[in-house]
This record gives C-alpha cells, structure tokens and sequence, in this order.
C-alpha cells in the first residue's frame, strides 16, 4: 500500500534478513542487465523481490498491524512522514487509500524545494485475504515520467512457528534497476519497523 509500491524487478530474486544487514539482490543484477537495457515504456516480465522476517508476536497482532487503520498508521510510510488511512476494505476487490503527509523539517524543506504537496495519497486494490495467513493487493504505478503505467503486486504471508510468526513479503520488481533498488530499500525500511513496532530490533 504505497503510491510507491509498498515498498517497489526478469526471474526470481530473494531479499532475505533476518535482522542483520543484507544486501538486496535481484534477478537483473544476478544476470548482469543494467537499467538502461530495461524497456521504458514496454514493460517486459518483472521478477520479484522478496523479505522475511521473523517476529516475536501472534499472528492476531501480525495480522492486525496489516488490516486495521490503527495498526498500518502505526508503521506504513517514509521516514518523515505520518500516514493516515481513509479507507480499507479488506476483501477481493475491496479497496484501500491513505494520505501520507511531511512531518519533519528536512522533507518538508525537500518537498518545498521541488514544488511538491506536503500530503500524498495512495490507494490501491486487495486481491486476496485469508485471515491470519495470506494478504495480497496491487497498486497502480502511474507517476514515472515516459513510463507507461504498470501494475505492482504484493503478497504478504505469515506462519505462526515456534516463539513468534515468520512474515513473507513478496513483491514484483519495478521497470528497471535503478527503481527497484530504490523502491526495495524503502521496502525494506517499512518492514524493519513493522517488526521494532511488533517485537523490538530485528533478530538475527
């Protein structure tokens, strides 16, 4: 859920931390395609990124921190910024929007500079939702200039094991390199502080 995809790849890539420091690998970087060989305004068959986490939590709280208000306004959103959620139906089909405004100095003054609002709004459409296991939705990505609007998906997955819950984010890959590494480190910082909301530091 992020006008960014949530965070935001041709094959399968795997972002893995368990709480220490990764570095994020992709299938174009593994097969050594560069982002100016990625088609601009085609789109070929993206990959996925992928983080798993472990938490010390029950799904019931996993769970709630995904599906309610309270709990995505909790940890959804940039550093800086404070997320409001308008609408969430959670359902196949059903929909979701939120408003993510500037709150710290430094990217208000940023979006000051580059002449954008304070407050963005996303939204974005669930495509699946099994209770405490399976959340899966996808957002239209239409903001990149002379980039033809695609959709990313994302598929969140959670098992309840022994002293916590491992969670599963799946997510494709953006047009080319260059944004899937940005949208994947933003991907990645999200989920770190879902898991410091939930269970303090991420374990290794």
């Amino acid at each position: 859920m992020s006008s960014a995809p949530f965070g935001t790849k041709s094959g399968p890539s795997r972002r893995h931390r368990g709480g220490g420091q990764g570095a994020t690998r992709t299938s174009k970087q593994a097969s050594g395609e560069s982002g100016a060989e990625a088609a601009e305004t085609a789109q070929p068959r993206r990959g996925k990124m992928v983080i798993e986490r472990r938490v010390k939590a029950t799904l019931d709280e996993v769970w709630d921190r995904w599906t309610t208000g309270a709990g995505i306004e909790s940890w959804w959103g940039p550093d800086g910024f404070l997320t409001r959620v308008n609408r969430l139906d959670i359902r196949p089909g059903g929909g979701f929007e939120y408003a993510t405004k500037a709150i710290e100095p430094a990217q208000i003054e940023a979006l000051k500079s580059a002449g954008l609002p304070m407050t963005s709004v996303g939204h974005g459409t669930y495509t699946e939702a099994e209770p405490l296991a399976r959340l899966g939705y996808k957002v239209l990505v239409d903001y990149i200039k002379e980039v033809a609007p695609y959709e990313v998906s994302t598929l969140v997955e959670l098992k309840k094991v022994p002293g916590g819950v491992v969670m599963v984010v799946t997510q494709d890959e953006m047009h080319n390199s260059d944004w899937t590494q940005m949208a994947a480190m933003g991907l990645d910082r999200q989920i770190n502080r879902l898991v410091e909301v939930l269970s303090g530091p991420p374990q290794e």
